[in-house]
């Protein structure tokens, strides 16, 4: 195994005196409450997962920096996206503005 930990306990008490049985069809079992924890085949392929290359810590530390890439970019996104929202508000403002005192001037010129 490479580094990999893997923890195997009783669904039933939580203990970790397990009896493993010959065959892969047969059921791993509690030997503190009798408890079944699942079959050998299954607990053979969760250890061959836990091992596998890009599962472990390894695969952990790429995964988060990829994702913090992923969030990075969808921040950056979103920001310059708001930055354009903002712009155009204000340029809906300042043709607001124009529109106020022209109509102001035409009220005016109407007195």
């Amino acid at each position: 195994m490479s580094g990999t930990s893997v923890a195997l306990s009783c669904p039933g008490c939580g203990g970790n005196h397990l009896a493993f049985p010959e065959t892969d069809e047969e059921h791993v079992t509690c030997q503190e409450c009798g408890s079944v924890v699942q079959s050998l085949g299954s607990v053979k392929a969760i250890m061959r997962n836990a091992t596998q290359p890009g599962r472990g810590t390894r695969g952990a530390e790429q995964r988060r920096a990829i994702r913090r890439a992923r969030h990075e970019a969808e921040i950056e996104a979103s920001q310059e996206a708001l930055r354009a929202s903002v712009a155009e508000t204000q340029r809906l403002i300042g043709e607001s503005e124009k529109m106020l005192r022209r109509h102001r001037k035409e009220d005016d010129g109407d007195l």
